[in-house]
């Protein structure tokens, strides 16, 4: 898949685009709705193209990340997306809305066809929504299809509201406004070691700024790593009982053994079991871990396979 983040050199494709415009922050269902609809018109001719911005666009409002920005690239090349547009947000924030559709949806993308969400906004400003979209590129010929809203259980699937849902620990329902776990895939750090003194060796890693924190505490959870799935028990928090100087997610993945000290590894957060806790000692800390692998293994085996591939945050391999 093919990346631009240079408009300034970029040069155009001869062949036409259908670009799915938007944030596009966690991939969740109603967004796979609208750039679903850009892969089904390379039948058409068209090049399936997204234009989102850098992590710049999110966090307008003090949001934070659903996903980082390797994760939605992946995922929106995993859907069977050609190119993605990926400037920053600084680059086009002024442009008017009429300046946005000429210079960049029409000039540097060469669209033929656009889709968006409903409350989708644009231009300096966030002054343009989406009826103007569709009326400002029709005088250029360009076709606008506005994706309506996408319910779950007669609530609206948003960014907004599955931050919440995180936020507040109840990850099977955020899974079903996704449409895939909600997960991270971070860099294995080297950490204090206390894990493989007590025997259960965790994997740590450092939550980054700006991404949305889990509620603190246990969770089940789901590792992807080099093509394998294991289950885990993964700890959200400060470590409260040994001391952290920042967020952390850490994992014990009872049937693996090795080395994953800097290695990019994937962990969905798919069920909270218990808030953290802050325990006398590491032995009252060992003997909980190991009930929470009880209770781990227990809902694995009722809820989900592990032999369900785990490729992307597409929606498709889950």
């Amino acid at each position: 898949m093919k990346v631009i983040t240079n408009f300034s050199t970029y040069v155009p494709a001869e062949h036409g685009t259908s670009v799915a415009i938007g944030c596009f922050d966690g991939l969740h269902r109603a967004h796979q709705a609208v750039i679903g609809r850009t892969i089904a018109d390379r039948t058409q001719g068209l090049i399936p193209s997204v234009f989102t911005f850098h992590t710049g666009c999110i966090g307008l409002k003090g949001a934070p990340m659903l996903t980082t920005n390797e994760q939605r690239l992946s995922a929106i090349e995993t859907m069977g997306v050609e190119q993605v547009f990926f400037p920053m947000l600084e680059e086009v924030k002024n442009l008017m809305p009429e300046e946005f559709v000429e210079q960049i949806l029409i000039g540097v993308c060469n669209a033929k066809r656009v889709y968006c969400g409903f409350n989708f906004h644009f231009g300096k400003g966030g002054s343009g929504n989406a009826q103007q979209l569709r009326q400002i590129c029709a005088a250029h010929g360009v076709a606008v299809e506005i994706i309506p809203q996408i319910l779950v259980d007669g609530k609206t699937v948003s960014s907004t509201r599955i931050r919440e849902l995180i936020g507040q620990g109840e990850v099977e329902e955020a899974k079903a406004l996704l449409g895939h776990p909600f997960g991270y895939t971070l860099e294995v750090r080297h950490g204090r070691k206390l894990g493989r003194t007590i025997g259960v060796p965790t994997m740590n890693q450092h939550l980054p700024e700006g991404l949305v924190q889990p509620k603190f505490g246990v969770y089940v959870s789901l590792i992807s790593l080099e093509k394998h799935n294991y289950y885990g028990v993964t700890n959200v928090g400060v470590k409260p009982t040994v001391g952290s100087d920042h967020v952390v997610s850490e994992t014990w993945i009872p049937h693996f053994h090795g080395d994953l000290y800097g290695k990019m590894v994937g962990v969905y957060l798919l069920k909270f079991l218990r808030p953290e806790m802050k325990f006398p000692g590491l032995e009252a800390l060992r003997e909980q871990i190991l009930q929470d692998k009880e209770q781990a293994e227990a809902w694995m085996e009722q809820h989900f396979s592990i032999q369900a591939p785990i490729q992307n945050l597409s929606g498709n391999n889950f």
